[in-house]
């Protein structure tokens, strides 16, 4: 309600259509008695909304869904089924088409998720990532592509590497498969027609769960490999280091046919006996063996295990097992070329053998895995949102239930930050975005009224309090609480108003604006100025107070400003009127206090430091004056500013208060001493705390309240928080003491000019109390010290 604070919407039931408006500037809020700014969240344009609700109605289609999951299931198993079924590697064009075209739907799929929903799938967040990565794996199936992931290698670490890469490329398939669980089994399609929106909570909960699920299958997926031995056959090695080492001495040389027939049969023999076995055998198709003459290469024999030839070329003799092989493992004449390795030994034996079983068991265990897994995502799936729904979501309902019928006006309070476009909006404030706004906003006013004194609240501004402010404030540092229980009998009023400026030294502009420098003006020139804003306010005529009288007042608390201090003098104290004088104006004070209230705050703005000496209450108390004994070292300074006002009015001639009733003069003097005590730094912090918890529970509604009657509304009601018979008189108190101390404060809101003669007068009186606290054996106070305050 003060200068800076962003105008709220008209009345309540305007207040969707307006804040659009409001939600273009920054807003602010307390927070653990830090005040906070928050950048406004950029509105969407209406076209950008029709075209996600678009996007996202058509992905929602159950046909788009099958599809997907037919896609889905079709790049997760078909790799492993083409390999176990072995068809001809002509045949590879067929499951590389169907792979591609898998892949490509899934490019369209990123990207129109991506449009429908930005915010929640966007690069910062889990599956939009494992949806890259999955979408990309699909590569690593397509044999167009070599990306060296056999894992073939006789090295145990190359081995695990290609394990893990392509266990992780199907497992980041899973995590889409996971979400599009999370799509067939969750309450989403039930919130629609189901008002309580604590099942939102439901559907965040199992999005949430639902990856980290399967960040947990990916973790424990790609980390198995690692925790395994790798089982490497080496019997390819010994027979071929044997057989080299044997061709090295003479008795290789002394070697016949036949009997190099019986080493290369027992060689093959040693193989077939595995083959159908519980072992995965990795068959020899050829051997060749460089070294033999052509006397002992065996003829090619029918009775033999394999087909010999002699090349002469190389001077090798080379031993085909193949076709036999082939048709007993494969079920065909053929071995797919991708299926064959060949193994070299130091340029001497070259042995090419079979792949296909090892490679059909790969491929079945990994499809039990894979099976394995969507058994377990499904079946969590279905235990979790039963689980979610017995413990979370019916206890929630009933919660959310009884906060609409016992908080429905925080309820709407809260609701009125959202705009009518918000609401179409899914991004949009449901019920769960409500609680946890009203949980929080609980959470704040329990902290801000255990934080009510001065050692708390610097504790939480830290970081933006230094070693000498905070030694400053300490001075002030008290717990001490007053109950403002004032009485309230006025009736709000609103007139129009004529006032007299003929003895005004500056424009009446002037006066009402914050530029008004009463520094500018000599003591008696600021005498008019200041019965003008009283004038302004229409309080002589409200409560006949004699213009000559009220004069006569003015003048008398301008004698009893001392003139001494560079600060607290009669400038300061015109200064500190004419500020809530454009505080009240500014916040349409009229309209929720009374005229009785109004004149109370600025009679207590006139006179709130008047016979102030110069130094501050700390020193009093220190140095024990009588002003500290005589009020018991409790805000003496400020004590004695009502005293002396009250001291004045005393004296017939100046007498303001003599035509008020009996009532009204008990219910002013109340007012009038609440105001100016609060003015005590002691208070500064706890009257924080209690105007951080009003904004909380009342400020939505105060400041619409507000805007409206700015806007020339009429008929507005007065909102309840001002008018109820208990709280009222205490809340419209909070707000006069706070008129009156953030004027007190205000010099740093002031034009720079103006601002920087005050900083220079300040600063000139505390140094002087610095000196005197020298003077008399005292330590000199945080900022008093002319040497070390910059």
């Amino acid at each position: 309600m003060a200068p800076g604070v962003a105008p709220a919407p008209a009345a309540r039931a305007a207040s969707t259509g307006n804040f659009s408006a409001q939600a273009k500037r920054k807003q602010s809020t307390f927070v653990g008695g830090k005040l906070v700014i928050e950048e406004p969240k950029k509105a969407k344009s209406v076209s950008q909304k029709n075209r996600e609700k678009r996007l996202q109605a058509f992905l929602d289609k159950t046909v788009v869904q099958v599809v997907l999951g037919a896609d889905l299931l079709l790049t997760l198993f078909m790799p492993d089924f083409w390999i176990i079924s072995d068809p001809h590697e002509n045949a590879d064009n067929v499951m590389n088409v169907i792979l591609t075209l898998g892949f490509v739907l899934f490019i369209f799929e990123i990207g129109f998720t991506y449009m429908a929903k930005p915010k929640e799938y966007n690069p910062r967040t889990f599956f939009f990532w494992m949806d890259i990565i999955g979408t990309a794996s699909i590569l690593i199936d397509i044999t167009w592509f070599d990306f060296g992931l056999g894992g073939n290698a006789k090295d145990a670490t190359t081995l695990r590497a290609a394990r893990v890469a392509k266990l992780g490329a199907r497992s980041s398939r899973l995590a889409k498969f996971a979400k599009m669980v999370k799509f067939y089994f969750s309450n989403e399609t039930a919130v629609e027609n189901d008002s309580d929106s604590a099942k939102r909570i439901s559907n965040k909960l199992s999005q949430l769960l639902a990856s980290r699920v399967a960040a947990l299958v990916i973790f424990l997926i790609v980390v198995t490999p690692f925790l395994q031995t790798a089982v490497i056959d080496f019997s390819y090695d010994s027979f071929a280091m044997t057989t080299y080492q044997l061709l090295q001495t003479s008795v290789a040389a002394d070697m016949t046919s036949a009997e190099w027939t019986d080493y290369v049969d027992e060689f093959y023999t040693f193989y077939d006996a595995k083959t159908g076995g519980t072992e995965t055998v990795d068959m020899p198709l050829s051997l060749t063996i460089k070294g033999l003459t052509e006397a002992q290469c065996p003829d090619d024999d029918a009775s033999n295990n394999f087909e010999s030839e002699w090349v002469s070329s190389t001077s090798s003799c080379e031993f085909d097992f193949g076709h036999d092989h082939a048709l007993e493992t494969t079920g065909h004449y053929w071995v797919r070329e991708a299926n064959q390795e060949i193994f070299s030994y130091k340029g001497t034996i070259d042995i090419t053998y079979d792949r296909t079983q090892g490679m059909r068991d790969e491929a079945g265990y990994s499809v039990v895995l894979i099976t394995l897994v969507i058994m377990l995502l499904v079946g969590f799936s279905v235990s979790f949102n039963s689980s979610l729904n017995q413990l979370v979501v019916e206890p929630l309902s009933r919660i959310m239930n009884k906060l609409r019928t016992t908080a429905a006006s925080v309820l709407d309070s809260v609701k009125s930050l959202q705009t009518d476009e918000d609401e179409d909006d899914d991004e949009g404030m449901n019920e769960a975005d409500v609680l946890e706004i009203m949980v929080d906003k609980l959470a704040r006013i329990v902290k801000n009224v255990m934080s009510s004194n001065m050692q708390n609240m610097i504790e939480q501004n830290r970081d933006m309090i230094d070693e000498n402010t905070e030694q400053f404030l300490n001075q002030y540092s008290d717990t001490t609480k007053k109950d403002a229980d004032i009485k309230k009998t006025a009736t709000i009023r609103d007139e129009s108003i004529n006032v007299s400026t003929i003895d005004l030294p500056v424009a009446k502009d002037m006066i009402c604006s914050f530029d008004f420098d009463t520094l500018a003006l000599t003591h008696d020139q600021l005498v008019p100025c200041a019965m003008y804003m009283f004038e302004n306010m229409h309080l002589l005529t409200e409560f006949n107070i004699d213009p000559i009288v009220f004069k006569t007042w003015i003048g008398k608390i301008r004698i009893r400003y001392k003139l001494d201090p560079q600060y607290h003098n009669w400038w300061h104290g015109v200064d500190v009127l004419h500020t809530t004088f454009r505080l009240l104006a500014c916040a349409q004070a009229e309209a929720y206090l009374s005229k009785l209230e109004i004149f109370s705050t600025m009679v207590a703005a006139c006179a709130h430091d008047v016979g102030h000496p110069g130094i501050n209450n700390a020193f009093l108390v220190k140095s024990k004056n009588e002003l500290a004994l005589k009020y018991n070292d409790k805000s003496p300074l400020e004590n004695m500013h009502c005293a002396t006002l009250y001291e004045v009015v005393s004296e017939q001639d100046a007498d303001i208060f003599g035509t008020l009733t009996d009532e009204q003069w008990h219910d002013c003097r109340k007012q009038i001493v609440e105001c100016i005590l609060n003015t005590d730094m002691v208070n500064h912090f706890g009257n924080v705390g209690k105007l951080q918890n009003f904004y909380e529970v009342s400020g939505e509604e105060v400041s619409n309240f507000v805007s409206a009657i700015a806007t020339g509304a009429a008929d507005v009601a007065v909102p309840e928080v001002f008018t109820d018979q208990v709280d009222g008189p205490k809340n419209r108190l909070l707000l006069q003491e706070t008129f009156l101390h953030a004027a007190d404060l205000s010099n740093p809101i002031k034009p720079l000019a103006i601002y920087q003669k005050w900083v220079s007068r300040v600063t000139e009186e505390f140094f002087a109390q610095g000196e005197q606290e020298r003077s008399v054996g005292f330590p000199v106070s945080a900022m008093m010290d002319r040497s070390s305050t910059n």
